[in-house]
C-alpha cells in the first residue's frame, strides 16, 4: 500500500511541470480587452445572421472553443448543448464564418455566443489565468 502512495506522489509530481508550461500560454484575465475585434476574426454579420434558435429547454448563453490553424476546429463547450442539433449547427457556422486571416491574428479563443431574439457574440481569451484558479477552454 505505501508502495502505490509513493508511486502516486511521484507520478504527481511528475505531472505538474507539464500542468504548469501548458498554463504558460494562458493570458491574465486584465488581458481579455487586448483580444481582437469578433469582426476581424470572423464574418460576424453573417454568423449572427444564421445562428441557431435556442432549444426550449437549452442554454441561451453558449461558448465555443476556437482554434484557428491549418485545420480550423470549433467545439461546443456545453457538453448537452454539443449534442443537439443546435450544436451541430452552431459549430458549422462558426467554422463557415472564420475569415482567412484570423489564423494570423489569433491561434484559439473562446466565442460566447447569445442565442435568441437579441444575438451577440464576444471573443474571449482561450483560457484565462485567474488569481484564485485557472480555467481552461
Amino acid at each position: 500500500m505505501r508502495h502505490m502512495m509513493l508511486r502516486a506522489v511521484v507520478a504527481l509530481g511528475a505531472l505538474i511541470p507539464s500542468i504548469a508550461m501548458a498554463q504558460d500560454a494562458c493570458k491574465p484575465a486584465t488581458d481579455a480587452s487586448k483580444l481582437p475585434a469578433v469582426s476581424a476574426l470572423l464574418d460576424s454579420a453573417i454568423l449572427i445572421a444564421n445562428l441557431p434558435a435556442p432549444d426550449v429547454a437549452g442554454a441561451k448563453e453558449l461558448f465555443v472553443r476556437v482554434t484557428t490553424g491549418s485545420a480550423p476546429r470549433a467545439v461546443v463547450l456545453d457538453t448537452t448543448t454539443a449534442k443537439t442539433e443546435t450544436g451541430r449547427i452552431l459549430v458549422e457556422k462558426v467554422l463557415a464564418s472564420l475569415k482567412p486571416g484570423s489564423r494570423t491574428l489569433l491561434p484559439a479563443f473562446r466565442l460566447r455566443v447569445l442565442l435568441g431574439e437579441a444575438p451577440a457574440l464576444a471573443v474571449l481569451p482561450a483560457c484565462l489565468a485567474a488569481g484564485n484558479g485557472v480555467s481552461h477552454a
